[in-house]
């Protein structure tokens, strides 16, 4: 058994641990490095490793630096099953988290274009004096779209699956039964799933909103 720690290590973003045995290569979090442009121009590099001998992945949790390179590994080639506690709401939020960081990417790209239309200044010197001390890297595509995402989500199998596939009763330690309207939002796709756990974190909202309120 071999376990590589090519993330999370010496820095507290981009979690990602690669376990090989004898019998598989399986990926714990592939998440995204943030904070300085140093640590942020470390998602570019290429994997450490060939994504598509990678069996599974398991996602601990639903954080960006936990699950933000998901779905650029999808795109370089995994072709595994990507598994995550279904019950704690894991998979609603990492498809959450990566279509807003989708669009994020996006509009990174659109602000850098609109900085490049600009006129050069008249003194070139001073404003990269006030850059500050460190340089800044302009990558033109972002890291992966919307459609990649949706791939990503396609690969995506919960709690109760994963129990199921192993013969193991489908409930596991939680006995309650999901709601009928989430039943089939799981089988509709990511698009229904994203799209209920908008509702649900929109309710919640307004319950805080009028417990406030009352308050």
């Amino acid at each position: 058994m071999e376990l590589a720690f090519l993330g999370g290590a010496t820095t507290v973003t981009g979690s990602q641990f690669l376990l090989t045995t004898d019998r598989a290569r399986v990926l714990v979090d592939c998440g995204m490095f943030q904070g300085s442009p140093n640590e942020v121009t470390r998602n570019r590099l290429p994997f450490a490793f060939a994504p598509r001998e990678v069996d599974a992945l398991l996602l601990t949790h639903a954080h960006l630096d936990h699950c933000g390179l998901i779905p650029a590994l999808v795109a370089d080639g995994f072709a595994g099953p990507i598994y995550a506690t279904a019950t704690a709401g894991t998979v609603e939020l990492a498809g959450l988290v990566l279509l807003d960081a989708a669009k994020l990417e996006f509009a990174k790209r659109s602000e850098r274009r609109a900085r490049r239309q600009h006129p050069p200044t008249s003194d070139p010197e001073a404003e990269l004096r006030a850059q500050g001390p460190w340089v800044e890297t302009a990558h033109e595509e972002p890291l992966y779209t919307e459609a990649d995402v949706m791939s990503a989500l396609a690969r995506f199998r919960g709690e109760r699956e994963a129990r199921r596939r192993r013969g193991l009763p489908a409930h596991g330690l939680h006995h309650a039964r999901r709601p009928a309207r989430r039943d089939r939002a799981r089988a509709e796709g990511p698009r229904a799933r994203i799209r209920d756990a908008r509702r649900a974190m929109a309710r919640d909202g307004e319950r805080w909103t009028r417990r406030s309120g009352a308050a």
